[in-house]
């Protein structure tokens, strides 16, 4: 698999982090593929929140606004 450019920036944010990650783009461009492999290749724990599966998630937040 070729190495992304983006797995060095994710890399340092795990390393450094005080805040979330969000990771948002286009459908099917390999975001949640890209965070998987880094976080796995790291030994990390993470959460993952599927906002087009999980609509229940979406109406909350637009109430908190």
């Amino acid at each position: 698999m070729l190495k992304r450019k983006i797995e060095q920036k994710i890399i340092n944010w795990l390393n450094n982090y005080e805040t979330s990650l969000l990771i948002e783009g286009a459908r099917q461009v390999g975001k949640s593929t890209i965070i998987r492999k880094v976080m796995t290749e790291q030994n990390a724990d993470y959460v993952e929140f599927n906002l087009l599966e999980n609509m229940e998630f979406v109406k909350n937040y637009k109430r908190m606004e």
